[in-house]
């Protein structure tokens, strides 16, 4: 994604991304990198829960260092819950355990149905589906519906309880 990592003007494509992503339904798109890794959303951070390991890129690969993925990453390694910020292949989504974003308005959000349009995922949120429309894009198909699994929840709980104790973290 051109200017990743950088917080600019300039959130065009982010928008475009979005909306391709909201005619099938979804609340958020998530990007590669040049090289086909995972990256970011539109406007959020992602996490990949793979045999209770969390994963998310790391800032070397281009998203932005959100608030909300920072104290997510803190609180949870405080917890004793492994999480690794490494290269995530975008291939990754097509057989994560759990999927979540992050954001500093969404908290934590798990991602219940993952497909991919012509150039990116899209995600929804638990509730709401998006017709299929597979692209092939990353060597791999998204067309899956995920479970909220018990590492995104125990997250979430984690969250709350951390943010109610420390309301100016």
């Amino acid at each position: 994604k051109p200017g990743a990592g950088l917080k600019t003007t300039s959130y065009a494509e982010n928008a475009v991304m979005l909306l391709a992503g909201s005619r099938l339904g979804a609340t958020e798109t998530l990007f590669a990198t040049s090289e086909g890794d995972l990256c970011e959303g539109t406007g959020s951070n992602t996490f990949v829960v793979t045999d209770g390991v969390v994963r998310t890129p790391g800032l070397d690969r281009g998203p932005l260092a959100g608030v909300t993925r920072g104290l997510v990453i803190e609180w949870a390694r405080a917890a004793g819950i492994e999480v690794r910020e490494e290269q995530v292949p975008m291939a990754d989504l097509a057989t994560a355990d759990e999927l979540f974003i992050t954001s500093s308005i969404r908290s934590i959000q798990p991602v219940d149905r993952l497909v991919e349009i012509a150039e990116s995922p899209v995600a929804t949120a638990p509730g709401l589906t998006a017709p299929p429309a597979p692209s092939q894009q990353h060597g791999v198909s998204f067309d899956r519906t995920l479970e909220v699994g018990p590492v995104t929840r125990r997250l979430q709980e984690l969250f709350r309880e951390n943010a109610a104790a420390t309301p100016d973290p």
